[in-house]
């Protein structure tokens, strides 16, 4: 061996650079989707984790509506049982009220009577009556919550279930340059965040939606018995309502996209970075590394604030326009 190579292998033992690694224009052959652009900028890594991409967006949400019944299919029975169970809730819920009045009405009358000066005792039977029947419709209502959210619990940890197995047979036939170009972390939060977004919303939204949309037409029904006129009225602000909700439900979809985008963002750099540990101390890119990690860390916080923050003003507008109603 020559003096020169010698000379030169003893530098790289040392952890000395060679004069070929330390020139610029030589990148070492660390993973792209580790060490990624300047500060300030997310670039020059994997494509789909270095580069800012726009999040996601459904496609066309007719063709994932039906993609989301044809899942649901399997399990319409036990849907049809959580739909019952939710409407029968409502129901019970709805009606608990006007049998109170009931009780009121009683106390009132005697009350009344006695200012008066007329003696009429309070029917404490009847007010008895009344009392035991809410207490078992409370009861009632109760257990079919509970009936409802326990077959919807079921439901949708089996399609999570479904979708995960769907999911890795279908990495397994995904070609190399896909895996190459995609990066892990953002693969890896497919198969966890996402999933159970869709548990969460198949086990909570879907009974909102129906519990929703039952209170709705029960609580107009029920208005409309009472007082038609004071039901027009407070009909007056639903449009009004919709208008202030979609708004801010378009504003704060696009900050969840970001979030979710940016959480796969940051778990594909975390994942690459604990997994190719040995090559990032190798080079000495630790600071590099914490960077950006700190860069990714404060993408994720910004568009969790903003959706957070986004979303909890659906609520205090809500009562806004009731009392303003």
């Amino acid at each position: 061996m020559k003096p020169k190579e010698m000379q030169k292998n003893k530098s790289l033992a040392r952890g000395e650079q060679s004069p070929r690694e330390n020139d610029a224009s030589m990148k070492p052959p660390v993973n792209p989707g580790m060490v990624r652009g300047g500060s300030g900028q997310r670039g020059g890594g994997h494509p789909g984790m270095g580069a800012m991409i726009p999040a996601e967006q459904p496609r066309e949400f007719k063709g994932t509506l039906r993609r989301l019944l044809q899942v649901l299919r399997p399990h319409r029975i036990a849907l049809l049982m959580v739909l019952i169970a939710s409407m029968l809730t409502t129901v019970f819920l709805i009606v608990t009220p006007k049998i109170l009045g009931r009780a009121i009405d009683i106390i009132t009358v005697a009350v009344t009577s006695r200012i008066a000066g007329v003696s009429d005792p309070i029917d404490y039977k009847a007010l008895l009556r009344i009392l035991v029947i809410v207490g078992c419709i409370y009861v009632i209502s109760s257990f079919f919550n509970w009936l409802g959210g326990y077959v919807m619990a079921g439901i949708s940890q089996k399609i999570s279930f479904s979708m995960r197995q769907s999911i890795d047979r279908k990495l397994s036939r995904l070609p190399l340059r896909y895996f190459d170009s995609t990066p892990r972390g953002e693969i890896i939060s497919r198969m966890t965040n996402d999933m159970d977004n869709i548990s969460m919303t198949l086990q909570q939204g879907l009974t909102q939606v129906i519990s929703s949309v039952t209170t709705l037409v029960g609580i107009l029904i029920m208005m409309l018995t009472i007082s038609p006129l004071l039901t027009l009225i407070g009909l007056i602000t639903i449009p009004l309502a919709a208008i202030v909700t979609a708004m801010i439900a378009k504003r704060s979809q696009k900050y969840f996209a970001e979030m979710w985008a940016s959480t796969g963002h940051l778990n594909g750099h975390i994942e690459e970075m604990y997994t190719g540990q040995t090559i990032v101390r190798l080079f000495n890119r630790q600071a590099q590394a914490g960077e950006e990690f700190e860069r990714e860390n404060q993408i994720l916080y910004k568009f969790s604030f903003k959706a957070q923050f986004v979303s909890g003003i659906v609520m205090p507008a809500m009562h806004l326009i009731e009392n303003l109603n």
